[in-house]
């Protein structure tokens, strides 16, 4: 294997992975607007999500596969060497520390978008709790050993 060769397959291959990224960043940014407004529109946004995750791992097994097929680990190290080696400008270095950028940004936006889902049902979970008078408990025994009780009293809508 040629290092021009290597550069040019290489550099094809993360500007594939940075474009896929850089659309879940969009989509991630649009679905946490949408879980704050309207949430009837999360299914299409979901299904768009699973479109760029299989592309992503259709790209990234094929970063695996050529860095293999050429003597190098299929992990982050492994990449970085062959990219150390056949990099002669830091385009690819720089290819890659965007789509490592871009990862991080993805990752963190998921988890605000979890955890923004997460309180909502915490808040429905409460609200029917008060409507329905139960106590919200998710353990079913006390730090003492004792059965925790659902039910405090009546509930609104029996009152």
């Amino acid at each position: 294997m040629d290092k021009h060769t290597c550069r040019t397959e290489l550099s094809t291959m993360l500007d594939n992975e940075i474009d896929q990224m850089e659309i879940l960043d969009s989509l991630l940014v649009k679905e946490k607007d949408i879980i704050a407004s309207d949430s009837s529109l999360l299914l299409t946004i979901n299904d768009e999500k699973k479109k760029i995750y299989d592309a992503l791992e259709h790209y990234s097994s094929m970063l695996n596969a050529y860095i293999q097929t050429h003597g190098f680990s299929p992990t982050q190290d492994g990449i970085e060497s062959c990219i150390s080696w056949c990099d002669n400008n830091n385009i690819l270095s720089a290819k890659w520390g965007l789509l490592k950028e871009n990862i991080g940004r993805c990752k963190k936006l998921n988890r605000l978008n979890g955890s923004i889902v997460d309180n909502s049902l915490r808040s429905i979970k409460q609200a029917l709790s008060i409507l329905y008078g139960q106590q919200e408990n998710e353990d079913t025994y006390s730090s003492d050993g004792h059965e925790n009780k659902n039910t405090l009293g009546r509930s609104i809508a029996k009152a």
